[in-house]
């Protein structure tokens, strides 16, 4: 259960989590095993609370750590082990510290709060990047003169990217290039692969679309086409020759640079969920009468499941290590989130 999972095995409640085993609760990480809660990090096993660490294995609550072993609490160690808040320790004090923690809500409460001291006194880099050769953006690797891409893995001569895989010669994209390398796309939105694709939504294993909709398996000189498979100069979704389809598509191109329409994504208005509704909301919250100015929709009916009976607020994790009791509550009862009151 997840998003963005690729070649995974086992794993649970994870965003962009990639060619892993066993683990749990993470946000774009790759090649891990037996990790729980870990954010950006590469190749760990059995690391758990951790954060933009590389090669670590058998640690807790490490901040950029890179080559490290049996650490608790370390930040920007390399090549380190045995190790709580950046100090050397013996094997047993270590083990007596991991047990004391690991039982303990109070005891892991304290560590953290010390690590979070430890990584305030030394320099953070301005964005994590990984083999990269002159690029601006965060969480980049193995990418080269791309501007303003976060996200992203083996990009090239790239704008304005989000999420992205393999990609070439691309801009304003996201999620693209995951499966099959990508090239030339321009303002196409979760397409996981294509070669020139325009303007399109959910199109993949594909090539030269324009303003397409979940078109795949190959289907290539498609115009304003939703659902196609296979298909080949074809504008809403019906069958032209290749001289027919050319003709076509240069006058509509004509008349949508004289609307305004060429050139830019679907628009706002075909929408079907108001702009509440949406996780544009989350990140650029409006009022319900500024997005009706921007030409947004609005959803004042509330859809929400309607449960009228005892709920269940999920208790820290470390809460049901010991606790059988609290355990079966949480596999049985209604759970409520905090924030909204509403049941998950």
């Amino acid at each position: 259960m997840g998003l963005g999972f690729a070649d995974d095995e086992d794993c649970m409640y994870g965003h962009w989590l990639m060619h892993s085993k066993d683990c749990l609760d993470m946000l774009y990480c790759e090649h891990c095993e037996e990790c729980y809660e870990c954010i950006y990090c590469r190749n760990c096993n059995n690391t758990f609370f951790s954060q933009y660490c590389q090669n670590v294995r058998d640690s807790l609550i490490c901040f950029e750590c890179k080559s490290c072993e049996n650490c608790i609490g370390c930040v920007q160690l390399q090549h380190k082990k045995y190790h709580i808040l950046n100090k050397e320790v013996s094997k047993d004090e270590f083990e007596k510290t991991k047990n004391e923690i690991l039982s303990s809500p109070k005891k892991f409460q304290e560590m953290l709060e010390l690590s979070v001291k430890l990584k305030q006194t030394v320099p953070h880099r301005y964005s994590f990047q990984l083999n990269c050769q002159n690029c601006v953006g965060d969480d980049l690797y193995d990418s080269k003169n791309s501007y303003f891409c976060f996200n992203c893995r083996e990009i090239e001569d790239c704008k304005y990217m989000y999420d992205l895989g393999s990609n070439k010669d691309s801009m304003d994209c996201y999620e693209h290039g995951w499966l099959v390398p990508s090239e030339l796309n321009y303002e196409a939105h979760a397409g996981m692969a294509g070669y020139h694709l325009l303007f399109c939504n959910i199109c993949a294993d594909s090539r030269d679309l324009i303003y397409c909709d979940l078109c795949f398996n190959n289907s290539r000189n498609n115009f304003g086409c939703v659902g196609l498979k296979k298909k080949e100069y074809c504008i809403l979704n019906k069958q032209y020759t290749k001289e027919g389809y050319e003709e076509l598509v240069t006058k509509i191109i004509e008349h949508m640079k004289m609307t305004g329409e060429w050139g830019e994504f679907f628009p706002s208005s075909m929408s079907l969920f108001g702009y509440n509704e949406t996780a544009a909301q989350e990140y650029f919250s409006l009022t319900k009468n500024e997005a009706i100015k921007n030409g947004f929709k609005w959803q004042d009916e509330d859809f929400s499941m309607k449960y009228d009976g005892p709920f269940y607020e999920p208790k820290d994790i470390l809460e049901y290590l010991n606790n059988e009791q609290e355990r079966q509550k949480l596999l049985s009862g209604i759970l409520k989130c905090f924030v909204s009151g509403k049941p998950f």
